[in-house]
């Protein structure tokens, strides 16, 4: 995720799809629902950028429904 947010242009594609099929699942099954958020966002962005409205809007659904639902467990940073 670090590197997408660094490098947005290097290798995005490799990089979101990583993000999408292995990170956003690891933060979702060990419960770290605040890096689970952030990564949605971030991919909801990626999306949002070139105009994949339908796939942004999913993810960013997502992720204010982890917030809504899980705000307990969210820790003040």
């Amino acid at each position: 995720m670090l590197m997408l947010r660094l490098h947005p242009n290097r290798d995005e594609k490799i990089t979101l799809a990583k993000v999408e099929h292995d990170i956003i699942p690891y933060f979702k099954e060990h419960g770290d629902f605040h890096e689970y958020r952030k990564a949605l966002n971030l991919v909801g962005d990626y999306y949002y950028k070139y105009r994949a409205y339908k796939s942004a809007a999913e993810f960013y659904k997502e992720a204010s429904l982890t917030l809504i639902n899980n705000h307990d467990t969210f820790k003040e940073v």
